[in-house]
């Protein structure tokens, strides 16, 4: 990360998800199916199967998500950023 932090003229894109535990589905999801992208433009079935969710589990990827959102944002603290909300950008599909 620090040959990228060097480069001072570029410009970062940071996705992020507001919905925490969405994203924590997300993962378990992958994680089953291998899956862990769509590459077809076909729309995913929703959380076809339950999924059960360990709460201390849960709270470690939160808290994981948190500090990754926050390291990336200190490290590109003098770079350009644009912040994109994955909700907002998945929203019409």
């Amino acid at each position: 990360m620090n040959y990228l932090k060097s480069i001072k003229d570029l410009k970062i894109i940071h996705l992020k998800r507001k919905n925490y535990l969405a994203s924590y589905i997300s993962l378990i999801s992958a994680s089953r199916s291998g899956s862990w992208m769509n590459t077809k433009n076909v729309k995913s079935q929703k959380y076809d199967a339950l999924i059960e969710i360990n709460y201390e589990d849960c709270i470690k990827e939160f808290e994981k998500i948190q500090n990754s959102e926050k390291e990336y944002d200190e490290l590109f603290v003098e770079h350009p950023v644009y912040q994109v909300n994955y909700e907002e950008l998945t929203k019409n599909l």
